[in-house]
């Protein structure tokens, strides 16, 4: 299962930090290590903005952010559908494409508040030492079952990215036809293993779930299975049935300046970021190159703090999808 997350600026701080600097927030763990290497370090060089590095990503932060007028937080690495439903809820501030050259954007991952950053993807993940020889879990159907493969198994959290079409094709439902989903369904299948089930928050603890032994079998982010591989750790991992994921930045609602606007950019030809990001972070295959481009942002909102300086301009993230 693949997915791919999305950037987004999120709405309405009465103070916003100095036009020389930002904060970028996103999930920590080697993807922040990797974002902070290979996308901000490389943009503070070239455009002379700070990008302070904040974390990990929280919804209900950015809501109670964006209520009290005091958002702290620029761009921030968001889950797509999440994106999605925060900038209609005036949570996010829409991109101004008379900036971003949406020409360089594929299509598919733009949207008025947020474009894709890149793909990971959610993987059947195992201690070696539990499932040994052919008795390794294959399918995800294999999650769901607790006599050939006993213990607690993990999953995600938050159902919509990964957890619901596990579900629906353990019990199964073709790939080619799990959408829209039958959510019924799903539940069902899910609450056959209800009492095994443990459900992780953050990749850190999905991480210490499968090293402990706590939950020999799970459902994982790719790149968090291939951290604990790194570090020496025995971790198997099965790609069938992946699911793929969307990420994108958005831009908090409320974090404001005069000047032009800040902007969410894609640019094909800067291939070095992109690759180190991807080889450092253990992306999946075919990762998007992802760049950072100078934006602006209009003041369309009334919080501007005085001692904004109308040439005072903000550089924003660009994410581009494909992983």
């Amino acid at each position: 299962m693949k997915s791919l997350l999305a950037v987004a600026f999120v709405a309405m701080a009465a103070s916003a930090a100095n036009a020389q600097q930002m904060v970028f927030t996103s999930w920590g763990g080697t993807t922040q290590d990797a974002q902070t290497e290979f996308w901000a370090a490389p943009f503070t060089e070239k455009s002379g903005t700070a990008v302070l590095q904040d974390g990990p990503t929280d919804y209900g932060k950015i809501k109670a952010m964006v209520e009290a007028g005091a958002v702290a937080w620029d761009v921030v690495d968001t889950e797509f559908d999440w994106a999605l439903q925060a900038g209609k809820a005036g949570l996010l501030e829409p991109l101004d494409f008379g900036v971003i050259d949406k020409a360089k954007l594929d299509p598919r991952f733009v949207s008025d508040y947020a474009v894709g950053s890149f793909y990971y993807s959610f993987v059947i993940g195992f201690n070696p030492a539990n499932f040994s020889g052919e008795a390794q879990p294959q399918t995800m159907a294999d999650l769901f079952d607790t006599a050939k493969f006993p213990g607690k198994r993990t999953f995600y959290k938050w159902s919509a990215p990964g957890v619901i079409e596990a579900a629906l094709l353990a019990d199964g439902v073709p790939a080619n036809q799990l959408y829209p989903l039958d959510l019924d369904r799903a539940f069902k299948k899910l609450d056959t293993i209800k009492s095994s089930i443990i459900w992780w928050e953050g990749g850190a603890q999905s991480q210490q779930l499968l090293a402990s032994g706590e939950a020999p079998i799970g459902l994982f982010w790719n790149g968090r299975l291939a951290a604990l591989q790194a570090d020496g750790m025995p971790v198997g991992i099965e790609l069938a049935g992946q699911h793929h994921r969307r990420r994108r930045p958005g831009r908090s609602q409320g974090r404001q300046e005069q000047g032009g606007r800040h902007g969410l950019h894609r640019r094909g030809d800067q291939r070095q970021g992109t690759g180190g990001f991807r080889d450092q972070d253990r992306l999946c295959p075919d990762q998007p190159r992802l760049a950072l481009a100078d934006g602006g942002r209009s003041a369309r909102h009334p919080a501007r703090r005085a001692d904004r300086q109308p040439d005072q301009r903000r550089h924003g993230l660009l994410g581009r999808a494909s992983r």
